[in-house]
């Protein structure tokens, strides 16, 4: 069985938006290995976060075994997506073989990176979710690839809203952001200038 990844938030060693990851745990250990998943804080009881400065908090997981490390974090610069078509690309669980999302990544050319696109609609990004803006209002498309934490915190908060986004949408928006885990919505925001066809 192919393992799972969940990455945590983790700053000033405070990890952030444990629920929502038990959520997206939960939904693993359910519908694929069909049993009760652990507890995220029995998992993470004898880790020691650092104290200071921002981390990625990662957990590589099956239905047996579990390992967590903490990688130091810089908010990347993503500033340009190239639309990529993926109709073959199914990530609903938080898989750790990315090799697909990494082949089709590899089409961004000059871009920083790619938005995937699933029979014309918007998805996501090969590592976020993004949210697109018009005149103050926040949608983040229905049809993503993975519900990340951070989208499913904005959607439960009221701040974004789902809705279906095909491509030819694109044009109506003013605004991009990607979220997730790590990207958050306040401060340090990843704001994307271009998406190129």
């Amino acid at each position: 069985m192919s393992r799972f990844i969940e990455t945590i938030r983790v700053e000033d060693g405070k990890w952030h938006r444990l629920s929502y990851h038990q959520a997206r745990v939960d939904r693993a250990f359910k519908q694929v290995m069909h049993r009760p998943s652990p507890e995220l804080p029995c998992w993470l009881a004898n880790s020691k976060p650092p104290a200071h400065g921002l981390f990625k908090c990662r957990i590589l997981y099956d239905e047996e075994n579990f390992k967590i490390e903490y990688v130091p974090y810089t908010m990347p610069v993503i500033r340009s997506l190239k639309l990529v078509p993926a109709d073959d690309l199914h990530y609903e669980h938080k898989w750790a073989d990315r090799a697909l999302i990494d082949t089709l990544s590899s089409l961004r050319g000059n871009c920083d990176d790619v938005l995937f696109l699933k029979s014309g609609r918007i998805t996501d990004t090969s590592y976020a979710n993004i949210v697109l803006g018009k005149d103050g209002k926040w949608f983040t498309p229905t049809h993503c690839l993975l519900k990340g934490t951070m989208r499913q915190h904005l959607l439960d908060e009221g701040l974004i809203l789902e809705r279906d986004i095909s491509v030819n949408d694109l044009p109506k928006f003013d605004v991009f952001r990607l979220v997730n885990a790590m990207m958050g919505w306040e401060g340090e925001r990843a704001e994307v200038r271009n998406i190129i066809p």
